[in-house]
């Protein structure tokens, strides 16, 4: 059992990291924030909430090492730093290179390592039929990386980064979300989607979802769940996209087709968000977890 007292974001100043600040004191949970300052620079209005929500943030200006995490000296490492589109060299440096970093400075404090992947890794690497049911899959941890034909350099780095928390010397557990549902929804497929529902239409798509009540609670709860040394689907079981579409946009809205939409995405580079959205759907997948038993409300 790991009781998390303090907790280190590791580029905290954006979505995620905003979310699971809020999140932070509803467990109790004192949290630092490590992040380079142009982050803060970028997002100046995300900014100045994770300020009044973060106990410390330590800034670096230009690369985060492990130096600055262990600096923080927290008993749980949360690596956020991701690239959902770009060549792949960005890529590596945010989901491996970061991640390694991240790993030594909370190894320094032995610290309880958590990995933010994708649920583009768990897309890639099934071997199920079309329509099937799928939990974590484990083909890239166990010698098979190299027969995985990987959709898209988010969904390839991600996994490197997988292998990588894999030979972690403590506790260490990686989650893989889907879309992130919570406040401070700033990202341009949140904005195109409440811009649609205004028009009385939503997208009928199975895409995943992950509410940020699941993320914080596999975080933050670790002494609950008991979890450790696995990767876990962070999806909510049995809804997608489309449930929460029909909620947010009421009984009177029009489903649209998606279908041409995915295929232009098939036909993008791999360095593109569209395809990456390709990539997770093109199977038509119902994305679940083995561990359904950690997934319960938040206090």
């Amino acid at each position: 059992m790991v009781l998390v007292l303090r907790c280190v974001l590791v580029g905290g100043i954006g979505y995620l990291g905003v979310n699971l600040l809020k999140h932070a004191r509803e467990y109790g949970v004192e949290t630092v924030v490590v992040s380079r300052v142009r982050s803060a620079e970028r997002r100046p209005w995300l900014y100045d909430i994770v300020r009044d929500l973060a106990g410390n943030i330590i800034f670096v200006k230009d690369h985060i090492t492990w130096d600055s995490v262990a600096e923080a000296n927290g008993d749980c490492v949360v690596h956020l730093t991701g690239k959902p589109r770009g060549p792949r060299q960005l890529q590596y440096e945010a989901h491996v290179r970061l991640a390694e970093e991240s790993m030594k400075g909370a190894r320094e404090n032995g610290a309880f390592f958590i990995y933010i992947s994708s649920i583009a890794v768990t897309a890639d690497a099934s071997r199920a039929p079309y329509w099937s049911r799928v939990v974590e899959e484990e083909p890239h941890l166990s010698g098979d990386h190299n027969s995985v034909v990987w959709q898209t350099y988010h969904s390839e780095t991600k996994a490197l980064g997988e292998e990588k928390v894999a030979g972690y010397k403590y506790n260490w557990l990686t989650l893989r979300p889907g879309l992130i549902v919570g406040d401070y929804a700033y990202h341009m497929e949140w904005k195109l989607l409440r811009a649609v529902s205004r028009l009385r239409i939503y997208p009928y798509t199975r895409a995943p979802v992950s509410p940020m009540g699941i993320l914080s609670r596999l975080i933050y709860g670790l002494e609950q769940h008991g979890l450790k040394d696995t990767w876990i689907n962070a999806v909510e079981p049995g809804k997608t996209l489309r449930d929460y579409m029909e909620k947010i946009c009421g009984s009177n809205c029009r489903p649209i087709d998606t279908t041409t939409l995915m295929g232009i995405g098939s036909l993008m580079p791999r360095t593109s968000k569209l395809r990456l959205a390709w990539s997770i759907l093109r199977k038509n997948y119902t994305y679940d977890t083995k561990y359904r038993d950690a997934f319960i409300e938040e206090p």
